[in-house]
């Protein structure tokens, strides 16, 4: 049976920003990659589901929208005020009993996310999505279980792609719930994350009972970002009714999460999931908070988790375990190098002379981390390390003399045919230090 390849996004209000960035940044590396044999995102999936925030990301993306486009739905063109759209009142009203509308009405008004719900989905049907199996969890309130929009189901094929995401994402005092009709009957509906905030065990039944094995399922799963935020003994003993209200969405969105990561990396074997999860301050986790100050930091959050060497090898291993071919990263050092080193002895020994030595390197690349060895010359050595930007570190050791310590190379970005760096080299002989430079003779 042929691989099913499935994305999964978590809800998780405006913190949505953090998977859009994901989606962007994947875009951009396929687009510097003219061997990866596709060139969008959304074409390395077969099915893409998606929760509340995430169903909105995952619609957009079945149905051909650019994952730039995508992430300014969060940032830019004031799409996140317009969601997040409280009730006009009037100033007396505002000052004297806003605190007892908000005990018994949702925070925001319906309008402002179905606004920029319709103008993002214009009248596009579930049927309408062709290339992709897209699934859209939600809750329905009356039989009180969780409901998945199918693109595959044909009796699911008039809903309006606005209407099933303003459907996921009608997080209880959040938003007011949304109406639709199911199986003829008026069915109210809540948000998808009541059932399933992170929806990847849903997506992953839904592919099983369609035949596929785990073995043969592929997942990717994109976070909204999660904090360690301690319930003191006295607030958990202590809280009511109204204080507990926000807060217990909020944890049975997270703990839902958490839960469903560890189903599915419990069934699928190792190398089949790819979980991405940002680690956030705890005052960035409100689903609500859309001033610039707070979607800067949480951008700023995004870029550093998948800026870091751990997370870039894993986006490498996951694009090759979804069958895109010859993905590197965009430091490519792999192969055969001419290799000229300088050395001498501690420039506090009087005696110390500066020597060159030549051979030649043979390096393999495995994501963002290297390993080397000399393969010509008189002094033979090995080597690993870690590609940071544009730099090489790592270790060395002689394999004669027992010398050993650690190198600093970059590459010359502009031609990627020459490293230049330094190298430290202790033993019982002293220490010894010098320059290095590799000229590239082929590419691995």
């Amino acid at each position: 049976m042929e691989r099913i390849r499935v994305l999964s996004i978590d809800g998780g209000g405006i913190r949505g920003l953090i998977p859009a960035y994901f989606l962007e940044q994947l875009q951009s590396l396929l687009e510097d990659t003219p061997g990866a044999g596709v060139s969008s995102v959304a074409d390395l999936f077969d099915v893409i589901i998606g929760t509340s925030t995430g169903a909105i990301i995952a619609a957009a993306l079945a149905d051909g929208i650019p994952p730039e486009q995508i992430k300014k739905l969060y940032r830019g063109h004031e799409s996140a005020s317009r969601i997040f759209q409280k009730p006009r009142r009037c100033r007396w009203f505002r000052r004297t009993r806003s605190f007892v509308h908000d005990l018994f009405s949702p925070t925001y008004v319906a309008e402002g996310l179905e606004s920029v719900l319709q103008e993002q989905f214009k009248k596009r049907r579930l049927r309408d999505v062709k290339e992709h199996r897209l699934l859209v969890t939600a809750f329905d309130a009356q039989s009180r279980r969780h409901f998945v929009f199918d693109s595959a189901d044909p009796q699911h094929g008039d809903y309006d792609l606005w209407s099933v995401c303003r459907a996921s994402a009608a997080a209880p005092t959040y938003f007011p719930g949304h109406e639709e009709t199911i199986a003829g009957v008026r069915t109210p509906l809540l948000d998808g994350g009541l059932a399933a905030n992170n929806p990847a065990p849903l997506g992953l039944t839904r592919v099983v009972e369609h035949g596929a094995t785990p073995e043969n399922i592929v997942l990717v799963s994109l976070g909204t970002g999660y904090a360690e935020e301690p319930i003191s003994i006295d607030a958990a003993k202590g809280r009511g009714k109204a204080t507990w209200a926000k807060p217990i969405i909020d944890l049975l969105f997270d703990g839902s999460a958490t839960v469903n990561d560890k189903v599915v990396r419990t069934i699928l074997p190792k190398g089949n999931y790819y979980r991405f999860q940002v680690r956030l301050e705890k005052e960035r986790m409100a689903l609500d908070r859309i001033e610039e100050s707070n979607l800067e930091s949480l951008e700023i959050a995004a870029s550093t988790y998948f800026g870091r060497n751990d997370t870039k090898e894993r986006i490498n291993d996951a694009l090759n375990a979804l069958g895109v071919g010859a993905v590197r990263p965009r430091v490519w050092i792999a192969g055969t190098w001419g290799s000229q080193f300088s050395y001498n002895r501690d420039p506090g020994d009087p005696y110390a002379d500066e020597k060159v030595d030549r051979d030649r390197v043979e390096i393999t690349q495995s994501g963002l981390s290297i390993q080397g060895k000399s393969i010509e010359g008189e002094y033979t050595y090995e080597f690993s390390g870690r590609i940071e930007n544009a730099d090489v570190i790592g270790e060395w050791r002689g394999l004669q003399n027992k010398l050993m310590g650690p190198f600093h190379l970059r590459l010359n970005v502009d031609t990627s045919q020459e490293l230049d760096g330094y190298w430290i080299g202790t033993g019982a002989s002293g220490l010894y230090h010098g320059r290095w430079t590799l000229q590239r003779e082929n590419v691995e």
